[in-house]
C-alpha cells in the first residue's frame, strides 16, 4: 500500500485528473490530508484564530496563539515558510473531496506537530476542513477510522475506545 500526502507528491498544484486516479487504483494508493498544513501556510494569523475558537477545553496555551497572532510573529511564520496561495489550497479541498467520491482510501492527517499545527486542536479542525471541502461529517468522521483489509475494501472501524468516542464528539460538533 502506498500513501500519498504532501512529502511524496502535492495534491494542491491542480485538480487531480482520470490518469492520476487510475495510477493510485493500480498502486492501492491512499490519499492522508494536509489541509491543516495547507490553512496554516495560507494565512497564519487567520489559522490561529480559528484554532484558539475550536479549542473549547483550552489545551493550548493564550501564549502560543498570541504569538501568531500578533504581527511580528505572523510575519516572522510567513518570512520563514512561505505563504500558500489560496488557490492551492481549494484544489487540495476538492482533491480531496473528488479522491474521496471515487473510491480512493482518503485519510485525515493534520503534520500536527509542525510549526503552525497545534496538537489537541488542530486534527479537530481538519475534520471541519474536510467538510468544507465537500464532505459530509459523517465521511469527515470517517477518514479518521479507516482500515486497510485489502485492495479498496476500506472501512470504519466500529470498536469501543475513548479515541473513538472522542472522534464521534467531533462528528456531533461538526454537525451542530
Amino acid at each position: 500500500m502506498e500513501t500519498l500526502g504532501h512529502p511524496q507528491i502535492s495534491l494542491a498544484d491542480a485538480p487531480v485528473d482520470d490518469e492520476f486516479i487510475g495510477l493510485m487504483r493500480k498502486n492501492g494508493a491512499t490519499y492522508t490530508t494536509t489541509l491543516a498544513l495547507y490553512t496554516s501556510f495560507t494565512d497564519v494569523s487567520a489559522w490561529m484564530r480559528r484554532l484558539r475558537a475550536a479549542d473549547h477545553r483550552k489545551v493550548v496555551s493564550s501564549d502560543v496563539y498570541d504569538r501568531y497572532l500578533s504581527t511580528e510573529g505572523a510575519r516572522d511564520y510567513h518570512a520563514f515558510f512561505g505563504v500558500f496561495p489560496p488557490e492551492n489550497l481549494g484544489h487540495a479541498k476538492a482533491n480531496a473531496h473528488r479522491l474521496f467520491d471515487v473510491g480512493i482510501p482518503v485519510l485525515a492527517g493534520t503534520d500536527t506537530g509542525a510549526t503552525g499545527v497545534l496538537l489537541g486542536v488542530a486534527s479537530q479542525v481538519e475534520l471541519e476542513l474536510l467538510v468544507e471541502a465537500g464532505l459530509t461529517p459523517a465521511q469527515a468522521l470517517r477518514t479518521t477510522t479507516v482500515t486497510r483489509q485489502g485492495p479498496w475494501d476500506a472501512r470504519a472501524t466500529s470498536a469501543p475506545s475513548s479515541q473513538t468516542n472522542s472522534r464521534i464528539s467531533w462528528c456531533w460538533t461538526l454537525t451542530r
